[in-house]
């Protein structure tokens, strides 16, 4: 008995030693600002980004533009009252056989930042395409309780009283509310089917594209034509039963996630000193030095963050109040094509869940038109490895499904 307790002592000790040394370091070490990571990176400007990808989107018939020559900034408001910031273009009046793809980015990514590269390149081939800001994020919808100022809140307790903190503490929780699953699934639905008025779409995601892709599947299986997933994770009660250790594995990495809920601490450690961690977070910094990410692009994605911060990461923190738990989907049920694309050495997402959804979960019919991609050496952000993304998206979206 006092060895288990021993043992029991020595766990409860290790693990309050090491969220406190977690808590120190996220909160006190001085990350470097961008300033100082982009110091030498070869690649200063955008357009010079686009000059040294040229010859190697050429050799593979692609066609790259950071900003999008072919679509436009539109402003849409739906039936729910949401509104989307999106970037369109493409559409053929009258032509209701054109396919149509719907881009969806991931965090802390925007339409632009996320897609637009690609958007000129898949206009030209013929599909009308609509890449939108989600909701939270850039000049989408930023949904919000009651009494809750936004503006206030992003600069956190207006002092350090015990009703200034209890009032910012709850906001940050009252507003996860407004981004869970029932308002993502309704959000894409009315996007097909009210604003374009389709009955089915392709579906291009990345990060928590993919992720909010997989809530508009769970209500509306019916508008997926395809489903292109880049580092997708769709977790499900029957992966979690039968693969526990994977299942754990993705916990591990998953670690961020947690560390969102710790409200209020979670927002200074990544907001603080001009988001420094959360930049180091990113891992841009090896991008940027393969000159696969320019100076110019990395301050867009920083002001991107300062504006959309507390927004934008509530869809991490809707995750624990969404309306359904991750859900039991039925073997070989799910009727919709998957590209699956991961990176080699991606260190959020690990493959096994998605394969486990591809293998088990899939229609027969189905299974046999998905296939997966792996980007060799590429990390979480695939989308940057266009040369050999865009032809395998390509690809599989202009087969014909059965």
């Amino acid at each position: 008995m006092s060895l288990l307790l021993s043992c029991l002592k020595f766990s409860v000790t290790t693990t309050i030693f090491l969220v406190a040394a977690f808590l120190a370091v996220v909160l006190f070490y001085p990350f470097p600002s961008v300033d100082q990571i982009t110091k030498e990176w070869p690649l200063k400007t955008i357009e010079e980004y686009e000059h040294k990808m040229a010859p190697m989107m050429a050799t593979r018939g692609v066609h790259l533009s950071f900003f999008p020559k072919k679509a436009s900034w539109r402003k849409i408001k739906l039936s729910s009252g949401m509104e989307f910031n999106l970037l369109e273009g493409g559409k053929r009046e009258g032509d209701a056989n054109q396919k149509l793809l719907i881009f969806m980015h991931g965090y802390p990514e925007s339409a632009l930042l996320c897609w637009g590269r690609y958007l000129d390149h898949f206009i030209e081939k013929g599909y009308w395409v609509i890449a939108p800001d989600m909701r939270g994020f850039n000049e989408s919808s930023k949904p919000l309780p009651d009494s809750v100022d936004l503006q206030q809140v992003m600069n956190y307790p207006k002092s350090f009283s015990f009703g200034d903190i209890k009032k910012y503490l709850s906001d940050l929780h009252r507003i996860a509310y407004y981004y869970t699953d029932k308002y993502y699934a309704q959000d894409y639905y009315l996007l097909v089917t009210e604003y374009a008025k389709r009955d089915r779409a392709i579906f291009i995601t990345h990060d928590w594209g993919s992720g909010a892709a997989n809530y508009v599947m769970r209500e509306h299986p019916e508008i997926f034509e395809k489903l292109v997933t880049g580092v997708g994770n769709f977790l499900n009660s029957q992966f979690i039963k039968k693969q526990p250790l994977d299942f754990l594995k993705q916990l591990l990495k998953s670690w961020y996630i947690f560390f969102f809920q710790v409200l209020g601490v979670s927002d200074i450690a990544m907001s603080r000193d001009d988001f420094s961690f959360l930049l180091f977070f990113t891992g841009f910094d090896e991008l940027g030095r393969q000159g696969r990410m320019s100076v110019e692009e990395l301050n867009l994605w920083a002001n991107h963050w300062r504006r959309n911060y507390v927004t934008a990461t509530a869809i991490y923190r809707g995750i624990f109040r969404n309306s359904k738990p991750p859900q039991k989907i039925e073997n070989k049920s799910v009727s919709v094509p998957i590209l699956y694309i991961h990176g080699e050495n991606d260190r959020y997402i690990s493959s096994a869940p998605m394969y486990f959804f591809l293998e088990n979960m899939l229609t027969e019919e189905a299974r046999k038109q998905s296939s997966v991609f792996e980007v060799k050496n590429a990390p979480h952000w695939t989308q940057l490895y266009g040369e050999e993304i865009i032809p395998k998206i390509e690809k599989f979206i202009s087969r014909d499904s059965a």
